[in-house]
């Protein structure tokens, strides 16, 4: 998501105000898919495929997104990657909460933290640096297929399946 505002200003048919609409359909569609959550209860059986799914639709969202600039597309396309956001990140929350002891969570959880907030201006100085001798819609697309193939991966192992259906 790094590259979304420069490929949004870069091409003229978006501009700088259609990336604002964009980022807050994406919002909107976390916010519902949180708000879906909170009512609705994912069988046990059933939560490691929608982990599974849920990547592989924001993968597959990406991809799409990084081949248009048509923005009414774009917008259906990063409410459905805002929903499954939700869903992939309610689990895996759930996930740790449930794996790690009461004990150790706090711990996990600012280890995680951490690693977020450090690895995000490494990601992003990357981003950047390829931004300026590649496509931006190449990387972004580039980025998302690897990640695409991540959760194929990730759906033929067994120990991950084990946790998320926890």
């Amino acid at each position: 998501m790094t590259l979304t505002l420069p490929w949004f200003k870069f091409n003229n048919q978006l501009g700088v105000g259609l990336y604002g609409v964009s980022m807050a359909v994406n919002t909107f569609g976390i916010f519902i898919g949180y708000a879906i959550l909170s009512v609705i209860e994912i069988k046990k059986e059933k939560k490691f495929f929608v982990f599974i799914m849920s990547g592989i639709l924001i993968s597959c969202t990406m991809i799409i997104y990084s081949m248009t600039l048509n923005f009414y597309l774009i917008a259906v396309l990063f409410f459905i990657d805002g929903l499954c956001l939700a869903a992939m990140g309610s689990l895996l929350q759930t996930s740790i909460q449930s794996c790690v002891p009461p004990n150790m969570r706090s711990k996990v959880f600012a280890f995680r933290n951490t690693l977020y907030t450090a690895l995000m201006p490494i990601g992003m100085m990357i981003a950047g640096m390829l931004g300026e001798k590649i496509q931006m819609n190449i990387i972004i697309f580039a980025d998302y297929a690897v990640f695409l193939m991540l959760f194929i991966y990730l759906s033929f192992l067994s120990s991950v399946k084990k946790i998320i259906n926890i």
